[in-house]
């Protein structure tokens, strides 16, 4: 009885020992499989992170706004509730989109220092999901992901200011507004376009790297060998930074694939980046056609297609579904054309020069499109060059007697606007190197250029769904030899003008 009392001690305190060190251990199992479960997929780990803020309906979000910008931008994403997909018909369904996209509206203020309202309006927006299937394991993928189970990304809207001179504002306060129920909340990402304090005017375009030039590009509308000596410059003088968030509100981290869906310049733009996860092709959607700007130069083009499986797709559509191929020359003398029909999971070879691609699909499928130039067709060596769509624009070429027709898509309720630019390029390719007499055959050719003038008259048409002309604009073009700026082409010179540029404001029935 003695030896017990002594020993029961010894035993209470060795069972508090083990049930501590069992709840320590459970303890670090929970918080290990919390972190794995909050880890990105593999997926997500070759993909862009950045930071993004939540906005409420019943709270105004606040930002500052640099003194010195000269624009600000505003990133917005909305997030919708998504179902698990389910196996239907032996087919896996993703998440449907509807066909117009999904409303949510932005609320915003600009404040002055006082923090007296300068302007107050709403941004409407409508906006669908990129997604694809991994073919492998059937999984579906998005452009943007969030890492949060049920719910989905849909693709970046865009919101730009552009503050006065006189009466600048120094705050932005944005605040959710009006939404479909299936939107669960938006992220808004926020910018200041300002100079950059490194800014050196000894720094040259020609030192930067191809990839350095197209991601001040990224938001151009035209690539890097079509831009003036003046926007070149304002690209290397000017950068976005993020605005200074006042008020704390939750922030998420959102995953991007590629630049295109992140839409957004950073103060990180002459750095090199991480390439995402590389997919063969694009998806062409049946609701929309994908465009194609061609080479302007005699090639081969050469279009493969593949099915994907799409939730907007019958059974039927998957069975015969095909892909329409048409095809507008843009700078040869002897009307080169083709519109046909490819089988969905076909190779369809013709020759092209220049001009406009596009491809239609009655169900959702893969196309990857490549073009190899005629002069290197028979050398075994050669490899033929992916085309990449034009992602919100299209760049082509017009000749005289020719016409170049472009599906737009409205939305039902209010006006959508169109940007046409217009630029002149030079007919003659010169050899850079070629002198004649202390004068370079480039220089000598833009002189005989403005005495023989210049001018381009280019005449747009705006057609309703009866083919019937509903409006109809006249543009003048008149570059002189100032404006004409050299242009990189496969290795050779020419010349294009500054730009002319034309708004329209597009409504339902066009």
């Amino acid at each position: 009885m003695i030896r017990f009392r002594v020993l029961f001690p010894w035993l209470v305190g060795l069972l508090i020992v083990v049930a501590a060190r069992g709840a320590i251990w459970s303890a670090i199992d929970v918080q290990n499989d919390l972190r794995l479960a909050r880890r990105p997929s593999v997926f997500q780990q070759g993909m862009k992170r950045r930071e993004a803020t939540r906005i409420s309906s019943d709270q105004w979000t606040e930002f500052q706004i640099n003194q010195g910008s000269r624009r600000v931008r505003v990133m917005t994403n909305a997030v919708v509730s998504r179902t698990d997909a389910v196996v239907e018909d032996e087919i896996l369904r993703p998440l449907e989109d509807p066909r117009s996209g999904w409303r949510y509206g932005v609320d915003y203020e600009l404040l002055d220092l006082a923090k007296r309202p300068l302007e107050r309006s709403t941004y409407h927006f409508r906006s669908q999901t990129d997604q694809w299937v991994d073919p492998e394991t059937g999984e579906y993928h998005f452009a943007i992901s969030l890492d949060q189970p049920g719910v989905a990304v849909a693709q970046t809207k865009v919101m730009q200011f552009t503050p006065q001179a006189t009466n600048h504002p120094c705050y932005l306060r944005l605040r959710l507004g009006r939404r479909d129920a299936a939107v669960e909340s938006v992220y808004v990402r926020v910018f200041d376009q300002v100079e950059r304090p490194e800014h050196d005017r000894e720094k040259t375009w020609a030192r930067m790297s191809t990839r350095q030039r197209e991601r001040l590009c990224a938001n151009s509308v035209f690539g890097s060998e079509l831009l003036s000596i003046d926007e070149r410059n304002e690209l290397l003088r000017l950068m976005w930074m993020p605005s200074v968030k006042h008020n704390h509100f939750e922030t998420e981290t959102l995953f991007f694939l590629d630049d295109s869906h992140e839409m957004q310049g950073s103060n990180s733009q002459h750095q090199q980046s991480d390439a995402g996860p590389e997919i063969a092709g694009v998806v062409v959607d049946p609701q929309q056609s994908v465009s194609y700007c061609v080479p302007r130069e005699p090639g081969n083009l050469q279009i493969v297609t593949s099915m994907v499986i799409d939730a907007s797709s019958s059974i039927d559509a998957l069975k015969h579904g095909g892909v329409t191929i048409q095809y507008q020359c843009g700078v040869s003398a002897d009307g080169l054309s083709r519109d046909s029909v490819s089988d969905v999971g076909g190779v369809v070879n013709f020759p092209v020069c220049g001009g406009l691609l596009t491809l239609k699909s009655d169900s959702s499928a893969r196309a990857l499109v490549s073009w190899m130039p005629s002069e290197l067709s028979e050398s075994s060596a050669a490899v033929p060059i992916e085309l990449e769509p034009q992602l919100g624009r299209s760049r082509v070429y017009l000749v005289d007697d020719q016409s170049l027709v472009f599906d737009v898509h409205t939305a039902a309720d209010q006006a959508t606007p169109c940007k046409l630019v217009l630029r002149i390029p030079n007919d003659a390719i010169f050899d850079v190197e070629d002198q004649q007499g202390g004068v370079s055959v480039f220089e000598d050719a833009l002189a005989r250029q403005k005495d023989q003038g210049s001018d381009v008259t280019v005449r747009c048409e705006l057609f309703n769904g009866f083919g019937r002309v509903v409006q109809t604009y006249q543009i003048d073009c008149s570059p002189s030899h100032a404006t004409l700026d050299r242009l990189d082409l496969f290795g050779r010179a020419g010349a294009v003008s500054l730009p002319t540029i034309r708004y329209f404001q597009l409504s339902s029935d066009i």
